[in-house]
């Protein structure tokens, strides 16, 4: 679904005023979260959103995010939803969003799935890295188990034949789905402390492995007229995941990188479900 400069103005004022609530329960529970991925991007490039971003992204540390999990609900509006694979049994990752309710945003590939499906922002955790574990087979290979187990919650992600045979194989060891998602995030909880973090969900693999003194305090950013917490080296942060990253991509790659379905800020998504 391709947004018009007008829909893609409307869904970031939606979400921006998610992540202010954010910010504000972090602020009230005294816990730390960081920009990330091109959120992050966006703070030190535009000061703001990228402008054909369709999302934002947040880093908070193993600990604290299981604080946030515990203890934001109550502090909450009503029509913010704290969505995980636990709060919500059709939701497949192991990392958590906070969903507007009264707003929609169906993505093709779990458009099927009886969840909520509100306008989100994205909340990682960030775990302990330490190289030889996760860089070891037997690591790899859980790993590799869990997530496609995991991925047949998407009921409307169609692999290719390939995949669908590993698929099979892996529902030998890992029957259940939502099983193989508490045991990834227990496999990502296990990771031995080390001199590195990780957001383990990321899209950017083992570029987004970084060394723990990288996030430190944080620094403060320019993000659409708040001032917000970045990780310390940002630059650091930036570069080896983007390279060259105050560099604009071509024209053709400025677009939103969601496979979406419906996309609508004035109405909830359960209008959608029932048609």
């Amino acid at each position: 679904m391709l947004l018009t400069p007008e829909q893609t103005a409307e869904l970031q004022r939606t979400e921006l005023e998610i992540f202010r609530i954010f910010v504000e329960v972090c602020k009230r529970l005294n816990i730390k979260y960081y920009l990330m991925a091109g959120t992050l991007l966006g703070a030190v490039r535009h000061q703001g959103f990228i402008p054909w971003d369709d999302d934002i992204d947040v880093g908070i540390m193993r600990e604290d995010y299981d604080r946030f999990m515990k203890e934001a609900v109550p502090l909450l509006p009503d029509h913010i939803f704290l969505q995980t694979y636990s709060t919500d049994l059709e939701y497949p990752h192991v990392f958590a969003k906070l969903r507007d309710t009264n707003t929609a945003f169906i993505e093709c590939t779990v458009r099927d799935n009886k969840m909520n499906h509100g306008v989100f922002i994205d909340i990682f955790p960030l775990d302990s890295c330490d190289l030889k574990v996760r860089n070891s087979v037997a690591f790899r290979l859980k790993e590799k188990i869990y997530l496609m187990r995991a991925s047949s919650l998407m009921k409307n992600y169609k692999p290719d034949f390939r995949r669908r045979l590993i698929r099979q194989c892996c529902k030998l060891i890992c029957p259940d789905p939502h099983r193989a998602l508490y045991k990834l995030e227990k496999l990502y909880r296990s990771m031995p402390a080390g001199k590195y973090l990780v957001n383990f969900s990321g899209i950017y693999g083992a570029r987004e492995i970084m060394p723990t003194g990288w996030y430190g305090d944080g620094v403060f950013v320019r993000f659409e007229g708040m001032d917000v917490v970045a990780p310390k080296e940002f630059d650091k942060w930036l570069s080896q995941v983007y390279g060259d990253y105050m560099k604009l991509p071509p024209e053709e790659k400025r677009v939103t990188h969601h496979l979406t379905e419906v996309i609508d800020v004035g109405s909830s998504y359960r209008n959608y479900l029932k048609e």
